[in-house]
């Protein structure tokens, strides 16, 4: 008697998806901008790739996947993608001062680069700054796109 084999290897949990997702957006954006990132402590560095950046952005993507669709069925689509947006931003401009002004985190690599008005932080040429802006609602949109799991608020 042949007993059947489960080949569906698929993670159950679609966090694990948000994940990897993070990744692959955090992964491309080092290859971009890899020899934008270098710092006064030495982190490891992986075919030229700096782990520091590329870790953070993924964990801090994924949390923000994770908190945009446990919020999809408490707002409407378009509302919640403003809404993420501007919280994104938030979070990603008040992570950056803190940790550029109390914590001392110096990427050397662009540190002759003015930081952004008023919060003098994500030191670096205007592009990068862009950027940064932009990695929460490209995450969202792979999740749009991606991820028809999602149920909004109707």
């Amino acid at each position: 008697m042949k007993e059947s084999l489960n080949t569906d290897i698929k993670p159950k949990n679609k966090y694990i998806h948000y994940l990897g997702y993070s990744f692959l957006i955090a992964f491309l954006w080092q290859i971009v901008g890899h020899e934008n990132y270098s710092y006064s402590v030495a982190f490891p560095v992986i075919f030229g790739i700096n782990t520091y950046p590329l870790l953070v952005w993924t964990l801090g993507l994924w949390i923000f996947a994770i908190f945009f669709t446990f919020l999809s069925a408490k707002f409407s689509k378009w509302k919640l993608v403003i809404f993420s947006i501007v919280l994104y931003w938030i979070v990603l401009i008040s992570s950056e001062t803190i940790a550029y002004h109390y914590f001392g985190f110096r990427d050397t690599a662009v540190a002759s680069y003015p930081g952004l008005p008023l919060c003098d932080c994500i030191h670096g040429p205007l592009w990068m700054q862009i950027v940064y802006l932009l990695m929460g609602p490209i995450l969202i949109g792979v999740l749009l796109f991606v991820d028809k799991s999602i149920k909004f608020k109707e």
